[in-house]
């Protein structure tokens, strides 16, 4: 095969095993480019509107997520089947295509200098293709057993610093709803950590009940969530006090959230979830309220499931 096809077929790949991750939580693919249109468009709108120097802090964030492009074993494969000048052109293509949404809503807010400059460092990150330093290890503030939190923390303390960045400008620029914003978005982060199922030797090994086991994990998930959360909840205690009920209210919502996904990847252990869990699964994350009859219903769901692999 051709390099300039190969090219081409790495391209289409991606748009495929975007349609694949789709399918697999039970989302049809063109809805899921709908929904990260519509995200990417009220974010944008969002950052212009209520937050000041925002066209600055809009080009930092369209250059954290071009920087993950730059991830190191990912780099390596590509290498392994790209001659240099190739993948020198891969790469720039990759962070040119990821940054020009971006631009382009630059040019619609008349940030024509910034549009050309997210541009041209975009580019320029496509020359740096090891973002971890080798021998160099992110300490971590959590305990590696479970895995979920260190593993998580330490593939995602760019965006744990991105938000926690947000929710400080929040507190500077006098933003509360951006503040409760990004100690929402915090939980969510925290969410995707298990996003992925246990193998069943990770479960297997375990000498406990299930209702034990699940009450373990949820139990270390909500503590070292709240430890994250809590560096964002009190400096938005501290300067909107009259607005701790809201707050409060946010920080319970975000906790919950961290247990629906916990119990998300047991409810069909060890498959993935069906097409009605995944509906149930969304709809609370979308509607809040829902977590307090989706969260039982998964639970004693999860606790079925759990005793085909745990001692009762």
């Amino acid at each position: 095969m051709q390099i300039k096809s190969f090219m081409k077929y790495h391209f289409s790949l991606q748009y495929l095993r975007f349609k694949r991750d789709c399918k697999s939580v039970g989302i049809n693919p063109y809805l899921g480019i709908g929904v990260v249109v519509c995200s990417f468009i009220i974010f944008s709108e969002i950052i212009f509107k209520k937050i000041s120097y925002s066209s600055l802090l809009y080009l930092l964030t369209a250059l954290i997520i071009v920087s993950t492009f730059g991830e190191e074993i990912r780099n390596q494969f590509l290498k392994s089947i790209f001659p240099p000048i190739k993948f020198r052109k891969l790469r720039l293509l990759e962070n040119l295509f990821a940054a020009a949404p971006f631009s382009i809503f630059l040019v619609l807010e008349n940030h024509y200098l910034l549009a050309i400059i997210t541009l041209a460092l975009s580019g320029m990150l496509s020359l740096f293709n090891k973002m971890a330093l080798k021998g160099i290890q992110i300490p971590s503030p959590f305990s590696k057993n479970p895995y979920e939190f260190t593993v998580g923390f330490r593939r995602n303390y760019v965006f744990i610093l991105t938000i926690y960045s947000v929710a400080f400008l929040s507190v500077y620029y006098h933003n509360f709803i951006l503040g409760l914003l990004s100690l929402l978005g915090m939980f969510l982060l925290c969410l995707t950590f298990y996003s992925v199922e246990d193998p069943i030797y990770y479960v297997w090994i375990h000498s406990q009940s299930s209702k034990v086991f699940l009450r373990n994990k949820i139990r270390i998930a909500l503590r070292y969530s709240f430890s994250l959360g809590l560096v964002i909840v009190l400096p938005l205690v501290c300067f909107y006090y009259f607005r701790i009920g809201l707050i409060l209210l946010t920080l319970t919502v975000g906790l919950l959230y961290v247990v629906l996904g916990i119990l998300a990847v047991y409810v069909n252990f060890p498959s993935k979830r069906t097409v009605s869990q995944n509906i149930q699964f969304y709809f609370a994350i979308c509607i809040p309220p829902f977590l307090l009859f989706v969260i039982p219903n998964m639970y004693y769901q999860s606790i079925r499931r759990l005793k085909e692999y745990l001692e009762c």
